[in-house]
């Protein structure tokens, strides 16, 4: 009798064990959010037009704003998330020499697909010469390990960390002159936050991810915003924005009362601008040296 039932209990615990390994196996999640400024600035029917001469006047007024997401993916940021990490592209530009003011574009002036007709009516409402415009991709895994199966199929699901988790996270800041509609240079920032956690605390941590992911991907973005700067000063020397076959571009200072056109044959006031903004973006141990 005792061994009819020491079988039995064996085949149950090896069936709940089963049970709760498929469970587990069943809620690996994956999810991915992201917005495309390809998609906000050419929606679909929406050819790109010719980009044309770019004539710009010192000092830059600057227009920052994150891009819409599209209507197929929910949003990864919170309104007030977005502000603070916009906020952080705006002090990367801030007290650049060259660069006058610099607003942070309320999420609500942005219409998904609105393509450069709603960038002409932000630039009427608040007076920008240039925008950057921040687009994201993130996606977030969470994969249930060994040790999440053993902690569920003996002990319980709440104290031991069960869940593996990772974050990569995309951003990036394409800077337009806005009324040549010309991309003035490209930005990108990366990001990888991996993490553990309970099956309980998993939508908590996560967010936690979320969020953090975002900071790492906006810090690296700043970085590379500085390379990308300094390739458009040199860039600008040979009288293009991005070589043969792109626009021609040609800086002004305001100062001069529109003279001091510069072409192929100087940078002119672009030297000492973006050299200053080139320093203020670099890492610290850069500046000091």
């Amino acid at each position: 009798m005792n061994r009819f039932s020491n079988t039995h209990r064996l085949f149950a615990q090896v069936a709940i064990a089963a049970l709760l390994v498929f469970t587990v196996a069943c809620i690996s999640t994956s999810s991915q959010r992201k917005s495309n400024v390809l998609e906000y600035l050419y929606p679909e029917g929406k050819a790109a037009s010719t980009a044309e001469a770019v004539q710009l006047e010192l000092p830059l007024n600057v227009g920052v704003a994150f891009v819409p997401e599209s209507s197929r993916y929910s949003t990864a940021i919170r309104p007030g998330e977005k502000e603070a990490l916009l906020q952080r592209v705006k002090a990367a530009f801030a007290g650049a020499e060259g660069i006058g003011r610099i607003e942070v574009i309320p999420n609500s002036f942005i219409t998904p697909g609105g393509s450069f007709e709603n960038v002409r009516q932000i630039q009427s409402a608040l007076g920008v010469d240039v925008i950057v415009l921040v687009s994201y991709d993130q996606a977030q895994f969470d994969d249930p390990n060994m040790a999440s199966i053993t902690y569920w199929t003996i002990v319980g699901a709440y104290v031991v960390p069960g869940n593996e988790n990772e974050t990569h996270t995309l951003v990036n800041a394409t800077v337009f002159d806005i009324d040549s509609e010309a991309l003035l240079l490209n930005a990108t920032g990366k990001s990888v936050v991996e993490g553990r956690s309970t099956a309980m605390d998993l939508e908590r941590s996560l967010r936690e991810a979320s969020v953090e992911g975002f900071r790492l991907a906006v810090d690296d973005m700043i970085v590379n915003l500085g390379g990308a700067l300094e390739d458009f000063r040199e860039q600008v020397k040979t009288g293009t924005v991005r070589g043969k076959g792109t626009p021609a571009v040609e800086l002004t200072s305001a100062s001069s009362g529109g003279g001091g056109g510069v072409g192929a044959g100087g940078l002119g006031p672009l030297g000492v601008v973006l050299g200053l903004l080139l320093l203020y973006l670099a890492p610290p141990a850069r500046r000091r040296a």
